[in-house]
């Protein structure tokens, strides 16, 4: 009659491939453009957020030889100093930034077999990395009580590269932007690391487990790599650090 289960989950399958696909043209084209978030300064060609500086100076030497490559790309003053966090911590928010990491939504849009494509923090709305790293409420309090921790100015985000900037655009000196711009890295990473956990682990979220591993990675990391030996955990806690 109305056909058995299978053939119904089956239909329910290829419905919902049909409409994450035809959701997915207009998302991955605004992912595409999004994601061309590196601009030369001086003939304003676009380059996707994952472009090397090594490919950058290539353009700025090939392109403008009697230009400076900072005059080019401004952007590499800043980023150069951020490499005292791993490559495995760098390498999430970069990826994030022209939505490349696997959340729900992504999977739905490649054809995966997505059947709630909701936010696993909230549950409210769709999981996208601007969703999951700025807009939701789980990770909106992260951020303010990372805030409050670190002293860092009042920041209005309305999207990852937002917050990005903003690590890097302090007021201060370079190993002040540095501090700023690799905690902001860390805990992104520990949110996407918290996301899974949830997924595979089937862990409860936890604010103050995000914000603690947070701190103390970011701690151990930053002191070891940047020249800050001195540092104690006591002073970092409290923030109290000399930059």
């Amino acid at each position: 009659m109305g056909g058995g289960n299978a053939q119904k989950s089956k239909m329910a399958r290829e419905k919902n491939l049909e409409k994450a696909k035809a959701a997915g043209k207009g998302s991955q084209l605004e992912a595409n453009k999004k994601a061309m978030s590196i601009q030369c300064k001086v003939c304003m060609q676009t380059f996707i957020c994952t472009t090397s500086e090594v490919k950058c100076r290539e353009h700025a030497e090939a392109k403008h030889p009697k230009a400076d490559v900072y005059a080019c790309f401004p952007h590499l003053k800043n980023y150069k100093t951020t490499f005292i966090i791993p490559k495995k911590v760098g390498i999430v928010p970069w990826r994030a930034l022209s939505e490349r990491l696997p959340t729900r939504v992504a999977l739905a849009v490649r054809g995966i077999d997505i059947t709630d494509t909701r936010c696993l923090f909230c549950g409210d709305y769709e999981e996208t990395c601007d969703h999951l790293f700025v807009s939701c409420q789980f990770t909106q309090l992260v951020w303010s009580i990372i805030s409050q921790w670190s002293r860092a100015p009042p920041t209005i985000a309305f999207s990852l590269k937002d917050i990005l900037d903003a690590g890097i655009l302090v007021n201060g000196s370079k190993k002040k932007k540095m501090v700023y711009n690799s905690i902001t890295q860390v805990v992104i990473w520990c949110v996407w690391r918290m996301r899974n956990e949830v997924v595979f682990g089937q862990t409860t979220p936890s604010i103050t487990r995000v914000v603690e591993e947070s701190k103390s990675m970011a701690y151990h990391w930053i002191k070891n790599r940047s020249g800050s030996s001195h540092w104690s955990w006591n002073e970092w806690r409290s923030f109290s650090i000399i930059m």
